[in-house]
């Protein structure tokens, strides 16, 4: 006689940058042009009349929500209450990686005093600007009579040597069209361009059936919506040598876990299992 396997589903799901887990995951700044800092940080100048405008574009593949973006940088000109006004957005790119379509922009502007002793600003998106695909922040300089016209965009420098070409500026000398920071301008690095992001990472997986025969393999469809690209789980990076795994299954009796996206199982015993999805 045979008996049954009932198998009663749950799932979380875990997503890790900086040792955070939750679905959805809370608010995390992207650390992805900082850990390819190799020493040589510079800057690169935004200037009326050359290059106005720099990007930094994001490979991305989920569903998130930009709350913020942070602007690593320097404002040049002299005085205590000077200040430069920035136009910070959010942008669809081309299979290049070039900015085309804007998303969203917030206008703000960078004081001498205190911004150049913080080296950075924070500027927030009111409502957020949800984004499920790849994207790119922008800075660009704003006319605006009596502020300066000249900002220096903290830069990563041209030792990282991965030539994945991320970066673009664009302005008086391009003809106010995108052009590689690579190609164009041999600055093989990326600007502080920095996002503040939330994933919703969405725990999901089901079987053909609730019931099966003992020792008949029970064949797991993983569904489950997760941010996998390494510039946002450290995960998905080569080299990473950590103890984590994009996922990790627990059938239920006792068994080893699989790490598996989508494994199959079989069951010794008669009963009814529960099976998490971390």
């Amino acid at each position: 006689m045979k008996r049954k396997i009932t198998l009663l589903a749950t799932g979380v799901c875990l997503w890790l940058f900086n040792g955070h887990a939750q679905t959805p995951c809370a608010n995390d700044l992207n650390g992805f042009v900082a850990s390819k800092n190799v020493g040589l940080t510079g800057f690169v100048q935004l200037k009326n009349g050359f290059e106005e405008k720099a990007a930094q574009t994001y490979t991305y593949s989920g569903t998130g929500k930009i709350t913020s973006v942070r602007v690593h940088g320097n404002n040049p000109t002299i005085g205590l209450l000077s200040g430069v006004p920035l136009k910070i957005g959010i942008y669809n790119v081309d299979l290049s990686g070039r900015p085309t379509t804007v998303i969203s922009t917030v206008n703000h502007i960078w004081w001498s005093y205190p911004d150049n002793m913080a080296g950075f600003i924070d500027v927030t998106f009111p409502g957020g600007v949800t984004v499920s695909n790849r994207f790119a922040v922008t800075v660009e300089i704003i006319n605006g009579f009596p502020y300066g016209n000249t900002f220096d965009l903290k830069y990563t420098g041209n030792g990282e040597g991965l030539n994945q070409d991320l970066a673009s500026l664009a302005g008086t000398s391009t003809g106010f069209n995108w052009a590689s920071a690579l190609a164009s301008f041999s600055k093989n690095g990326d600007f502080y361009l920095v996002p503040t992001i939330a994933n919703w990472n969405i725990p999901l997986f089901s079987t053909s059936s609730s019931c099966y025969s003992v020792n008949s393999a029970v064949t797991f469809e993983n569904q489950s919506q997760l941010v996998k690209d390494s510039m946002f789980n450290m995960i998905g990076k080569t080299q990473y040598m950590g103890s984590n795994y994009f996922y990790s299954w627990d059938f239920g009796d006792g068994s080893v876990v699989s790490h598996l996206m989508s494994p199959s199982h079989s069951y010794s015993t008669g009963g009814s299992y529960t099976i998490t999805l971390t």
